[in-house]
This record gives C-alpha cells, sequence and structure tokens, in this order.
C-alpha cells in the first residue's frame, strides 16, 4: 500500500469511533500541510462524531463541518468521483486474478494486493480535484446542486386519496366549527345516501361550507 497510511480492522467489518480516531490522528493529521486553520468535512456517521476526535481537533485548529443527512451523494466528493472507480477497479483486479489463476479465491491474504492495485488506479490527485469541483467545494459554486435535488422524495409526499381524504376532514372542520346548528349538517349526511365515490362527498361538503 503507498506509504504514509495507517490501517486497522473491526470486529464487525464496520468503521467505529476507534478508526476514525486512529485515521484522524495517525493519517489525516500527519499528512496535511503546517497551516492553520484546516477544514474538514465529513458525513453525519456516528463514528465521526464523538468527543475525544472533536477534542484533537480543536487543539490542532481543524475546523470540522457535517454534511447534512442524505447529502453525500451531491455533496461528499468520494462519493461522486472516488469510490465508484476505486470500486470498479478493485472488481476488475478480482476477475483478473480469478481468471489468471482459475479456482483462486478472493482471501485476506490476497485482498491487499489487489486494493492496492485498485487504489494507485483510482484514488488520484485528478480523481480527488474532481470530486471537490462536482460537488461545488473549490471552486466554490453553490448552485452546483441541481434544483430537483431539493425536490422530497415521493415516499413522503402524500398520495392523491390521501389529499382527498384530507380534504373531506378539513371541510368537515370546518363545517362544524361554523355553526352550532345540525340541521343543515343531518339533511347533508342523508344525501346522498350511497355516494359512489369520494369526490360526490367532497363536493358536497365543499358546497355545504361554501354556504356559510
Amino acid at each position: 500500500m503507498p506509504l504514509k497510511e495507517a490501517h486497522s480492522v473491526s470486529d464487525s467489518g464496520w468503521t467505529k469511533q476507534g478508526i476514525a480516531f486512529l485515521w484522524f490522528t495517525k493519517s489525516f493529521l500527519p499528512n496535511i500541510s503546517s497551516d492553520r486553520p484546516q477544514l474538514l468535512i465529513l458525513d453525519g456517521h456516528d463514528s465521526h462524531n464523538f468527543v475525544e476526535l472533536l477534542d484533537v481537533a480543536v487543539a490542532n485548529k481543524i475546523h470540522i463541518v457535517e454534511l447534512p443527512a442524505h447529502t453525500s451523494n451531491w455533496l461528499q466528493p468520494c462519493d461522486r468521483t472516488v469510490f465508484g472507480p476505486l470500486k470498479k477497479a478493485y472488481r476488475k483486479a478480482c476477475e483478473n486474478l480469478i481468471s489468471n489463476f482459475p479456482g483462486t479465491l478472493v482471501s485476506k491474504v490476497s485482498f491487499c494486493g489487489l486494493m492496492k492495485q485498485a487504489w494507485s488506479e483510482s484514488v488520484t490527485v485528478n480523481n480527488i480535484k474532481s470530486g471537490f469541483r462536482a460537488c461545488g467545494i473549490y471552486p466554490y459554486d453553490p448552485n452546483i446542486v441541481p434544483t430537483e435535488a431539493y425536490i422530497p422524495n415521493s415516499l413522503y409526499m402524500p398520495s392523491e386519496s390521501h389529499q382527498k381524504s384530507e380534504n373531506i376532514l378539513n371541510n368537515i372542520d370546518k363545517l362544524t366549527s361554523l355553526s352550532n346548528d345540525h340541521c343543515e349538517i343531518e339533511e347533508f349526511m342523508e344525501y346522498p345516501s350511497n355516494p359512489t365515490n369520494e369526490e360526490e362527498v367532497d363536493f358536497s361538503i365543499s358546497a355545504l361550507a361554501n354556504q356559510r
């Protein structure tokens, strides 16, 4: 692997606070320039957000900016231009190994060599710079994220039928708040006796409410 790197493992295979702290103190700090202050942009993973790491950052005049949730696909440079090529290069290295040596399995022993090859092909200065440019971080461009990125996910947008039900409930609330006289409401509730759809109910309640 390239020089000036720190390596660690976790029992679960996922990053943890201890690994993040090791990276920050043994890899990040020794490899940045002596100019201060410095800016470090991180996603909001729990492993990045704990007192010990923040204390060391403050002591070394490192300003940490945490990306908003669910925005890394637009605002994290590595997500934009590094991780994709890295995965592709690693997959290619594994395929070449298996193709050249049939029956070979990718193991912990062969992993480091495969990752070194993939890393050198993908984690390049040009790819990293492209990531910062694509996110509008440097050069700074606040308009780099398109308007459609701010549209709520359709999963959280009310459906048409749900909206109609809301309209009916709102009109009923309007009726009950306008008058204590229940005669008109009772008359309405008797007609139509068998409404065929939500639109008839919604329209009738709206018409009665508007008469007020």
